[in-house]
């Protein structure tokens, strides 16, 4: 009986590591990335350039996605802030129209209904998941944004710090950018970063496509400016109290950069309007931890009887 447990045990370990050796083997190239964009808050060096509306069209990549963050574990869909439209349609599902023949009311219950598109609770592995925002405690960028906020000549609009497996260009998903102060539905810096490889897949390469925004608050105002419309799927994430409140852009700024870099190595993107710095470096994703269970020697060597 011992023997046969042995077999069965160490059958499970071997299972359990080829299993990890495979997923490591197939798994991408991953680096960590690591950037601080800021915003230069000299009118000088902004009119250096001459910003004309439509000289550039801005628009946001098809692939593409959003770091996670831990407020994503807290905040379920009830919890989230609501916008009038929303409210709008929550009541026009509960109460009944005028031209309905009759309305059934929902049974009572004492326990929450549960709803088939809600969303199941997780927690974020920081160690083997792509794309989740790393607690500050492990940023490089700690001082620099300390120096950042301190200036009278920069304002920082975004920090990000994620793990990722980097792919070539026809294969990279690029990641919505936003930050700042918030205008209606839109942020002061809106955009995407793409992390990727050059075509010689020796290289990371990162490409930059942002814009900031000067909005006004006349409502009726007009403005040659066009805004493109926020991704579906990030519409609705963090939404601003300003409810259905459009802001009239007056001026932007856009940004439009690629850069081959050097793994752990700083990097600097200038912009007469904003400045990026950014550090990549590479990462291995540790495999996952024996359980217990699969442990040699757990029952400490004794036979059953």
């Amino acid at each position: 009986m011992f023997v046969q447990k042995t077999f069965i045990t160490i059958s499970a370990i071997s299972l359990f590591l080829l299993s990890n050796h495979s997923v490591a083997q197939s798994s991408e190239t991953w680096f960590q990335t690591e950037f601080s964009i800021f915003r230069n808050e000299s009118a000088l060096d902004r009119s250096e350039e001459l910003w004309q509306p439509g000289r550039t069209p801005l628009d946001y990549p098809q692939r593409i996605d959003r770091l996670a963050t831990l407020m994503d574990l807290l905040m379920i869909d009830e919890l989230r802030p609501q916008t009038e439209e929303n409210q709008q349609q929550e009541l026009q599902e509960v109460i009944p129209s005028a031209d309905a023949e009759e309305f059934e009311a929902p049974p009572l219950s004492l326990y929450p209904e549960m709803k088939a598109e809600e969303r199941l609770f997780k927690f974020y592995d920081f160690d083997r998941e792509a794309l989740v925002h790393l607690p500050n405690s492990q940023s490089d960028f700690q001082q620099s944004n300390r120096a950042i906020e301190r200036s009278a000549d920069h304002r920082l609009l975004f920090h990000g710090l994620w793990r990722q497996p980097v792919l070539a260009e026809d294969q990279a998903r690029s990641i919505y950018i936003s930050g700042g102060q918030q205008f209606g539905k839109q942020k002061e810096l809106q955009g995407s970063v793409t992390i990727r490889f050059n075509d010689n897949a020796d290289r990371v390469v990162i490409d930059a496509d942002l814009w900031i925004s000067e909005f006004s608050n006349n409502l009726s105002g007009s403005s040659s400016w066009e805004l493109p419309d926020i991704p579906n799927q990030f519409e609705n994430q963090g939404d601003s109290p300003d409810g259905g409140f459009v802001p009239t852009p007056t001026r932007l700024f856009h940004m439009q950069q690629s850069r081959d870099m050097r793994s752990t190595e700083f990097h600097y993107l200038d912009h007469p309007a904003m400045g990026i710095v950014i550090l990549v470096k590479p990462y291995e994703v540790p495999l996952l931890p024996i359980p217990e269970l699969f442990q040699l020697g757990s029952d400490g060597g004794q036979a059953d009887n």
